[in-house]
C-alpha cells in the first residue's frame, strides 16, 4: 500500500511538471504574439507618421517656393515702383515747365493782341509817310513808285493778307525808299520841253541830282525843286555846253558803257539859312 501511494505521488509530480512547461511554453507563444502585434502597430504607426512628414514636407517645399516667388515679384514691383518714382518725378517737372510755358504763351497771345490792335494804325501811318514822302521827294520813278504806295492802300484792308505780311510789305517799300538815296540810274522818261512832249534820258544821282538829257543831245536840264509856278518844283533847262557835257557823261556811267570818273552835275545850291 505504501509503494503504490509512492508511485501515484511520482506520476502527479510528473504530470504536475508537464503542464507546468506547457502552461510556460503556451505563455511564451502568447507573449509573442502580443509582441509581434505590437511591432506591426509601430511600423504602421512609424509609416503614418513618416506620410505625414513627408507631406508637410512637400508642403514646406511648395511653400517655400512660393515664398521665393512672391519675394522675387516683391523685388520686380518695388524696381517697378522706383522707376515710376523717378518717372513721376521728371514728369512733375515737365508738368511745371509746362504750365509755366502755358502762361507764357497766354501772355504772348494777349501781348500779340494788343500788338496787332497797335500795329494797324502805325501801318497806316506809315503809308501815309511814304505818300507824303514821295510827294516832297524828287520825282523820279514816279509811276512806280506811286504803285507801289497804291499796292499797299489796297492790302492794308485785305483781311486775307496777314498782318505779318502787311508789315513786310510796308518794311520792304521803305527799304527801297532808303536804296534811292545810295544809287545811280537811268532811265527813260517823257517830258514837255518848249511845250513839246519829248522823250529823254533821265540821270538820278540818288537824291542829290536829278537831270535830263534829250537822245539827241540836244536839249539838257535839271530838277529844280523851287521852280516852277507853286513853288513845289519843275524842270529847269541849262544852256550849258558843259552842263550837256557832264550829263551825256554821267548818263554812260550809269548805263555801265563808260569807267566811273568824277562828273560834275548842275545842282541849286542849297539857301542859306535866315
Amino acid at each position: 500500500m505504501k509503494l503504490k501511494s509512492t508511485c501515484s505521488r511520482t506520476i502527479l509530480g510528473r504530470r504536475i511538471s508537464v503542464a507546468s512547461i506547457a502552461a510556460v511554453m503556451a505563455g511564451i507563444v502568447i507573449t509573442g504574439a502580443v509582441s509581434a502585434a505590437s511591432l506591426n502597430n509601430i511600423i504602421s504607426e512609424e509609416q503614418k507618421k513618416l506620410e505625414v512628414a513627408q507631406a508637410s514636407q512637400v508642403k514646406v517645399d511648395q511653400l517655400s517656393e512660393d515664398r521665393r516667388k512672391l519675394y522675387n515679384e516683391f523685388k520686380a514691383v518695388n524696381k517697378e515702383i522706383e522707376g515710376l518714382k523717378i518717372y513721376n518725378k521728371q514728369v512733375s517737372k515737365q508738368i511745371v515747365n509746362q504750365r509755366a510755358e502755358m502762361v507764357r504763351i497766354r501772355q504772348t497771345m494777349e501781348d500779340v493782341q494788343v500788338t496787332q490792335r497797335q500795329i494797324t494804325p502805325l501801318m497806316l501811318r506809315m503809308i501815309d509817310g511814304l505818300k507824303q514822302f514821295m510827294a516832297l521827294d524828287v520825282p523820279f520813278l514816279v509811276k512806280e513808285r506811286q504803285s507801289r504806295i497804291d499796292l499797299l492802300e489796297e492790302i492794308i484792308d485785305d483781311t486775307n493778307v496777314s498782318v505779318a505780311e502787311k508789315f513786310r510789305l510796308i518794311i520792304n517799300a521803305y527799304q527801297r525808299e532808303m536804296e534811292y538815296g545810295n544809287t545811280i540810274e537811268s532811265y527813260s522818261s517823257s517830258l514837255v520841253i518848249d511845250e513839246v512832249d519829248r522823250n529823254v534820258n533821265i540821270l538820278r544821282f540818288g537824291r542829290v541830282a536829278m537831270v535830263y538829257q534829250t537822245p539827241d543831245g540836244k536839249y539838257s536840264g535839271y530838277w529844280d525843286p523851287d521852280a516852277g509856278e507853286t513853288g513845289k518844283g519843275d524842270w529847269v533847262e541849262s544852256n550849258s555846253g558843259s552842263d550837256r557835257s557832264y550829263i551825256s557823261r554821267g548818263l554812260k556811267i550809269a548805263n555801265k558803257q563808260s569807267a566811273p570818273d568824277l562828273v560834275i552835275l548842275p545842282v541849286k545850291a542849297p539857301e542859306a539859312a535866315q
